[in-house]
């Protein structure tokens, strides 16, 4: 009988529960509940019973074999007292006959002698109860645990339990119920009771492990999307929705092919809206957004919606791989799991510290459409994105999962059709009923805000002039009643309606016109507004743009008295400029404006980007910001809004000025030989995309950077670069601290080639002593530079298969990695005798692998056609080129690979994997058909192949399903939920 009170483990001790220790010693960690007050107490008073030669036990199991007796049962005698004869213990070194039912045929010599007992009846020993989740067979753990832990006997699953043994049991048992007192097992929790305190405490502790959980996704969830894009499409969605006439636009949803495109009938994904400038395309596709949003609400589908408005300003940050992570952080952050790929992807990114390739951003988009019954994506002014084709490239493999719409200038339909066959087309223009349903409220608004100033002829008058004149666009319009609107008499208005101009450029150059002609101060105040908004490198928010205008050469601090009225600056602009209310950003009234200005912009602001570098230049040598650590960066920008802009973006203004004035040459050179602790500060913002890329102590990066570092890195002006070289040319080769490297590599590494020709054919810099983990050659690789690389493999100073210090990669191993398509072809077909193609990474991956793993089709094909590589290599994983091509979903690579002689489909890697098996298990049905030729071999050894062929028929069937499916309705269900 187990007793509680005599140990620290509740009665039972659990012999496999516990840790391993550092020095191998397993300890013993069980912590089981005690028994109730009441059988504790019982059992106390029984022991002293039994003691003192009391008890009715005895007399239970005499009355127990009685009545066993008179039922003259065949086993009455296994329930009598067996015998002394055969209570034998074995010699715990003893090893027993195996496959035995018992001890018949064991060694008695084995035996150890016992002493005599005085009575027969059973005794009661009170004690500590071994049990464990595995049944106890060994006499040497046995007794050791015996003597460490007195260790009674121990719980073999009634694996021992002999009738006379269970008999005696139950009549101690009996025994002990007899003193049980019943007023303290009233006073006990039933045992039905304490089992539904267990469930309602393990289920508290499921609800916390999922909240905990729940957490752990939002976390990992907050990381990714936080990684993903820079880019708000929202805050602009907003901005463009908040201008929209009610009203207007309704046309576009009544369309046939809209409703087509909506519906998803005869497989039309893909549509198209094109229109000449101003025809209010971006504010159609705001209301397609917010009706397909609205159509969503409430349906039984599950559909996910992402769109983006591609804008000319900000062309630095609306890259390819941007644009893409911004649909995909949509996406993800619609449903309430990410999908496990996608965790994948970002795990393995995570793990090697490196950023997010537009192969990765792909691949997760598709993963992410994939968790949708129908997603949409909306691409508003396609005609403004940096670069459409790789935008679009990147679309294309999400159809048929997406339904797209796009916008964009009327050129756009045919680059669209390129790579969308059959999509559906709208030519949008402005109906003469929105146009009116427009110019009314703007006439309505001006109304309400001088009754003097208007009547209802008047307005009649300019409604029919203004919708007439408007050439099916908007922009024109918005323009023309602005001039009307201006005028302060009725007899002036009518006259401005009579004078209306019937071109855009012809409107825009007549307001730049009244510009000019208003008072010398208002003048010069929206010109600078235009410079500004027109030639920034990013779009400024109002805080910026009133520290730039408030700044004067020569000032050693901001002066708040220059800035101008916050209520009226915007009027002397005659609606040329206007500011998003949701970003406060500042931006010419239409891209069309931007167009205009860039022909005649030398015309209206003369030397205009040398006149921001000097206004950038002179704010960064601001007294309080060159006495400010680096740790105080975040302090001086809400102080100092204007200092990331002009830390960031001085040295392209320089460059952008093609005769750089003396000033701006002799700021540029002024502010680069600062000493490093003045230049900390605006060194975080001018530098901060080199030190997120390489995820660095601030403090400790700009600290080590010497003016050149910092010239080479931005590619400055060849005049600044001339004027620091005079004056510093010892710096030339001088290695920063923090990664050891020289200014030529990051010259290289950043891709300004007139700068790298300088520093080698002027300045004669050591060219592959750039130091950092590659070499300069690799830099200029691995960044895709490829008229750089030509420079630097032409002066015939280089290795070409130099290695990088940390993963072994070569340059060309570098370019395939990336897909610089360039590169690697200048590599292997202009140095083909210097390249070895087949020099590998630490991993034993080489660049035909790596680029089949990262979906670069081009490169693949290419190193495949020079004949270069081994189509079969393997890395160190056993992985060939076609398992990493089926591994990661790249359809076109494998058909590739596939039809290349001598490719070994049926190739097994270290975990017996083939590309088969892994199409299978990720569910590339497209890839598993491309892979099940021939020659594949169905009967492999691989387990994998033996399970993913069992379901293989199943996804075969569910793809043609959807394939198949027709639906009538926009959010019908494909198949009947259960």
């Amino acid at each position: 009988m187990d007793d509680p009170c005599q140990n620290s483990h509740s009665g039972v001790l659990q012999y496999d529960m516990g840790k391993l220790e550092s020095h191998g010693r397993f300890t013993i960690r069980s912590h089981l509940n005690k028994p109730p007050k009441a059988l504790l107490t019982a059992v106390g008073i029984l022991q002293s019973e039994h003691d003192f030669g009391e008890g009715e036990m005895v007399q239970y199991l005499q009355s127990s074999l009685g009545y066993l007796q008179k039922k003259r049962t065949k086993k009455l005698k296994a329930y009598h007292f067996p015998g002394r004869g055969k209570d034998l213990l074995f010699k715990a070194d003893y090893n027993h006959e195996d496959n035995e039912k018992n001890c018949s045929v064991c060694d008695l010599n084995q035996t150890e002698r016992r002493i005599d007992r005085d009575t027969d009846n059973p005794v009661v020993h009170y004690g500590l109860i071994a049990s464990g989740n595995t049944v106890m067979k060994s006499a040497r753990q046995r007794d050791e645990l015996r003597d460490r832990h007195k260790v009674i006997c121990f719980e073999m699953e009634a694996a021992g339990l002999q009738p006379y043994a269970a008999l005696a049991s139950a009549a101690y048992a009996k025994d002990l119920l007899r003193v049980v007192q019943p007023k303290e097992v009233e006073n006990t929790k039933a045992i039905a009771e304490i089992v539904q305190e267990l469930h309602d405490a393990v289920r508290q502790i499921n609800n916390v492990t999922e909240h905990i959980e729940l957490t752990q996704q939002e976390r990992q969830r907050d990381e990714i999307l936080r990684r993903l894009s820079p880019l708000e499409p929202q805050k602009r969605h907003q901005d463009i929705r908040s201008s929209r006439v009610p009203g207007t636009g309704k046309w576009l949803l009544d369309e046939p092919n809209f409703k087509d495109w909506c519906s998803g009938k005869n497989s039309h994904r893909v549509l198209c809206c094109s229109g000449i400038p101003g025809a209010g395309k971006s504010v159609l596709a705001s209301l397609v957004i917010d009706h397909i949003t609205a159509l969503s609400n409430g349906q039984v589908l599950n559909v996910g919606i992402a769109f983006i408005y591609c804008d000319y300003r900000d062309q630095a940050l609306q890259t390819p791989i941007n644009l893409a992570a911004s649909l995909l952080g949509q996406l993800l952050s619609i449903p309430s799991s990410l999908p496990q790929e996608v965790i994948e992807i970002y795990q393995k990114k995570y793990r090697k510290n490196n950023l997010f390739e537009q192969g990765d951003i792909d691949a997760m988009l598709l993963h992410a459409c994939q968790q949708f019954d129908r997603a949409y994506i909306c691409i508003d002014a396609l005609d403004e994105a940096q670069n459409r084709e790789a935008l679009l490239n990147s679309l294309r493999k999400l159809i048929p999962l997406v339904q797209l719409f796009v916008t964009g200038r009327p050129h756009i339909p045919a680059i669209v059709e390129r790579y969308f066959v059959g999509a559906l087309r709208i030519n949008i223009e402005a109906t003469k009923d929105d146009i009116e349903r427009f110019v009314a409220t703007k006439i309505d608004e001006d109304w309400a805000r001088d009754k003097y100033l208007m009547d209802e002829n008047l307005k009649h008058e300019i409604l029919g002039e203004v919708a007439k004149a408007s050439q099916k666009m908007f922009l024109l319009p918005i323009l023309q009643i602005q001039m009307v609107l201006d005028e302060r008499t009725k007899a002036n208005r009518r006259s401005a309606l009579n004078k209306l101009p019937g071109e855009l450029y012809k409107a825009f150059e007549s307001t730049i016109d009244r510009i000019v002609r208003q008072s010398r101060s208002s003048s010069d105040l929206a010109l600078d507004i235009l410079m500004w908004t027109h030639l920034a490198e990013r779009p400024l928010n109002v805080n910026e743009l009133f520290d730039a205008l408030a700044v004067k050469i020569g000032d050693k601090d901001l002066d708040t008295d220059n800035f101008p009225s916050r209520q009226s600056w915007l009027d002397c602009c005659l609606g040329l400029v206007i500011v998003d209310e949701e970003t406060s950003t500042v931006r010419l009234v239409h891209f069309s404006l931007q167009e205009y200005l860039h022909t005649r912009g030398e015309y209206y602001f003369n030397r205009g980007h040398d006149r921001i570098a000097k206004t950038c230049l002179t704010y960064l040598c601001f007294d309080r910001i060159l006495a400010s650590p680096a740790s105080d960066g975040d302090v001086l920008l809400r102080n100092l809004p204007f200092l990331d802009y002009a830390a960031s973006q001085w040295e392209h203004h320089t460059r952008k000025e093609i005769n750089l004035s003396k000033q701006s040459t002799d700021l540029s050179v002024s502010y680069l030989l600062q000493t490093q602790s003045s230049l900390r500060s605006s060194l975080v913002f001018l530098l901060k995309n080199l030190s997120s890329e390489y995820r660095v102590n601030t403090e400790n990066f700009f600290g080590s950077f010497s003016g050149f570092h910092i010239a080479a890195y931005l590619g400055a002006h060849l005049e600044v670069f001339k004027l620091l070289t005079s004056r510093k040319p010892e710096d030339i080769d001088l290695k920063e601290r923090y990664n050891n490297r020289t200014p030529l590599s990051y010259a290289v590494e950043a891709g300004h080639l007139e700068v790298v020709r300088h520093l080698i054919d002027t300045c004669k810099a050591k060219i592959d002593n750039g130091g950092g983990e590659y070499t300069t050659l690799g830099y200029a690789a691995r960044e895709g530079h490829v008229e750089v690389v030509r420079l630097l493999v032409n002066t015939d100073q280089i290795d070409l298969n130099a290695k990088t210090t940390g993963f072994g990669e070569t340059p060309l191993f570098c370019a395939a990695a990336r897909g610089h398509f360039k590169v690697v072809d200048f590599l292997i077909n202009t140095h083909q005798l210097k390249v070895n193609p087949s020099k590998s990474n630490v991993y034993c991956q080489t660049p035909l692998s790596v680029a089949a793993e990262n979906g670069h089709i081009e490169v693949v094909k290419l190193l495949i056609e020079a004949n270069v590589a081994d189509i079969n290599s393997e890395d160190g994983c056993g992985c060939t080129p076609l398992i990493y091509a089926a591994l990661h979903g790249s359809t076109e690579i494998v058909r590739l690979l596939v039809n290349t002689k001598g490719v070994d489909i049926n190739h097994v890697d270290i975990e017996g994997r083939t590309a088969f098996s892994y199409a299978l298990a990720r569910g590339y049905v497209e890839i598993a058909e491309l892979l099940n030729t021939e020659e594949v071999d169905l009967n492999s050894k691989s387990w994998w192949v033996d399970q993913m062929l069992q379901t293989y028929a199943h996804v075969v069937v569910a793809a043609q399903l959807l394939r198949l499916q027709h639906q009538d309705h926009p959010f019908e269900p494909v198949l009947e939920k259960d």
